[in-house]
C-alpha cells in the first residue's frame, strides 16, 4: 500500500466521487493555463480530493512536527464548491494576471493553504508548498515545500495522537 492509499484509508472522512476524467483535467488546464505535473495529474484521477480528519504535517526538515494537520484536498465532484479544485476565489488570492502560478490543492484546520507549483518555467514545478497565514504564531507568512509529489507529501501525514 502506497502513502496515498494509506491516508485515504486511514484519515478520509469523506471522498469527492466520482472521479474525474482527462477531459476534466484538460479543461481545467484550459481555464487556468497551465500544465499540471504528472504525479498530480495522475492522482487526482485515481484519488481525487476528500476531507481528512486531520492527521499532522510531520516535517522533520524544520525540527518538529508541524502543529498543523490536513483538512482537506479539494477536488472535483467536491462536497462544497469551496473545496472544488481550480475554485476562482482561491486561485485569485496567489496568482494575478493572466498565468496561474501555484494552484491551491488544499487547506490545513487553521487555514494554512496547501499549494500546487504549476509554473512550468520554475525549478520547483510540481512541488508540494506549505504556506502559513500571515498570523500562524510558528510559521508567519512561510513558503514551506513539503513533498515533490503527492506520494511524498501524503507520506508526511501522521496520526495526531495529543501531546504538547
Amino acid at each position: 500500500m502506497n502513502a496515498i492509499e494509506f491516508a485515504y484509508a486511514q484519515f478520509c472522512e469523506k471522498r469527492f466521487l466520482p472521479l474525474p476524467e482527462e477531459k476534466d483535467l484538460q479543461n481545467l488546464e484550459e481555464r487556468l493555463g497551465c500544465i499540471l505535473p504528472a504525479h498530480f495529474r495522475e492522482f487526482v484521477l485515481q484519488y481525487n480530493g476528500g476531507r481528512f480528519s486531520d492527521p499532522y504535517i510531520d516535517l522533520p526538515s524544520i525540527g518538529s512536527p508541524m502543529e498543523d494537520g490536513l483538512n482537506v484536498i479539494y477536488g472535483f465532484n467536491a462536497s462544497h464548491k469551496s473545496y472544488e479544485l481550480g475554485n476562482s476565489v482561491r486561485v485569485s488570492i496567489f496568482n494575478d494576471g493572466d498565468h496561474v502560478e501555484v494552484l491551491p490543492i488544499g487547506d490545513t484546520p487553521v487555514g494554512n493553504a496547501i499549494l500546487l507549483d504549476v509554473d512550468s518555467r520554475a525549478e520547483t514545478y510540481g512541488s508540494i508548498w506549505f504556506k502559513a497565514t500571515d498570523d500562524h504564531r510558528h510559521y508567519p507568512g512561510e513558503w514551506l515545500i513539503v513533498g515533490e509529489t503527492m506520494e511524498e507529501f501524503f507520506g508526511l501525514l501522521k496520526e495526531y495522537t495529543g501531546g504538547d
